[in-house]
């Protein structure tokens, strides 16, 4: 059975939403720039996957446009 690219695209999302907490430390303050730079996306596209997992309740969201910080919460199972 052929892969739908439905399904390769969701498949890529969740390894970069993987990517994207396996950075991120508990208690530290990221900017869009600082995960861009990690793992190698435009910046529009990093703040498209950090819009996913604050709305997981993966990741706490603090400032305002330029001032944006992302920080990664304490859970128990920090599941994507």
């Amino acid at each position: 059975m052929a892969i739908k690219i439905g399904d390769k695209k969701s498949a890529i999302t969740e390894e970069r939403l993987r990517q994207i907490t396996e950075y991120m430390d508990i208690g530290t303050e990221y900017r869009t720039d600082d995960i861009s730079a990690l793992i190698g996306l435009k910046a529009s596209r990093v703040r498209e996957l950090l819009k996913i997992l604050v709305e997981r309740d993966v990741i706490r969201v603090s400032g305002k446009n330029k001032n944006r910080r992302y920080q990664k919460k304490e859970q128990r199972d920090n599941h994507i």
